[in-house]
């Protein structure tokens, strides 16, 4: 989604090619990408509120600092991997050489490298969460998520009236196709009206 939107806003515009920048658009989305790195990569469940909060901090040290960044499908995909790696060094005792990480991530060593310095350089080396950012996402993502299941419980009411409607209106046009039809034995069907000669 976030790719989605980056790719909307800069449709138009022309924009400095970065280190987050890949030469054609994966062919994973960045939420199965973002799992599997996710999983692989020994990130704990609370590390991917983590993730969220810095991916919105380089947004601003960015445009802070007018940092060229566009997150868009050519990018998300480093954006989170640069993420989860430096989430997890931050935040975990024991993690996985960048060796490793760049083997899970399909990008070469040097790469993996390059992004994570680009990337910490831009926020400053700063990947500390405050409690209160931390319970200020966890208040969003909670109402988002509230957001998200009645959107979605709606959907599903409307596809029950919808599907009622539709079965309503196929039982009506049953029992007028039966009232119209005479069931008449095989040698008397009725074909309607001849035309007069």
């Amino acid at each position: 989604m976030l790719a989605y939107m980056g790719d909307n806003l800069q449709s138009q515009e022309i924009y400095k090619i970065t280190p987050f920048h890949s030469q054609t658009v994966p062919n994973i989305s960045s939420a199965t990408y973002f799992s599997m790195l996710a999983q692989n990569a020994g990130m704990h469940d609370e590390q991917a509120q983590a993730v969220l909060i810095i991916i919105e901090r380089l947004c601003a040290k960015s445009a802070e600092r007018n940092v060229p960044l566009v997150v868009n499908a050519f990018t998300v995909h480093r954006i989170v991997l640069s993420t989860v790696l430096l989430v997890t060094k931050f935040y975990n005792d024991q993690y996985y050489s960048n060796s490793y990480i760049a083997f899970l991530a399909g990008v070469s060593h040097e790469e993996i490298n390059l992004l994570e310095k680009y990337f910490i350089e831009i926020i400053d080396w700063n990947l500390n969460i405050t409690e209160q950012e931390f319970a200020h996402y966890a208040l969003s993502l909670n109402s988002y998520e509230q957001e998200m299941c009645h959107l979605i419980s709606l959907m599903n009411y409307n596809k029950q009236v919808v599907s009622y409607q539709l079965l309503q209106s196929q039982m009506e046009q049953a029992l007028l196709f039966q009232a119209n039809t005479q069931i008449l034995p095989q040698n008397q069907v009725n074909f309607g009206q001849s035309v007069p000669q």
